[in-house]
């Protein structure tokens, strides 16, 4: 008995090479572009939250540095201020 047209058509050997490339391209090109965006995003998340440490960690040295400023004012302020009561005698 002799094959049908329609019956040929459905046969998957017959699937030619230029619609397998299609198929594989519809298939990597939306993987390379998800792939492509995530590591664009990851970059800029990587370097928004760099430069918000380094503020961060400008911001402490110089509340750090102008603590320590303030307390040797005091401990000069109160050096001063006891000096006259010491006793050498």
């Amino acid at each position: 008995m002799a094959e049908t047209p329609r019956a040929a058509k459905s046969d998957p050997t017959l699937i030619g090479p230029a619609f397998r490339i299609l198929w594989g391209a519809a298939f990597i090109i939306p993987v390379l572009a998800f792939t492509g965006a995530a590591y664009l995003a990851h970059r800029s998340v990587m370097a928004e939250t760099h430069a918000n440490l380094n503020r961060t960690v400008d911001l402490l040295h110089e509340h750090a540095s102008r603590l320590l400023e303030l307390e040797e004012g005091l401990l000069i302020a109160a050096a001063d201020r006891a000096l006259p009561l010491v006793c050498f005698a």
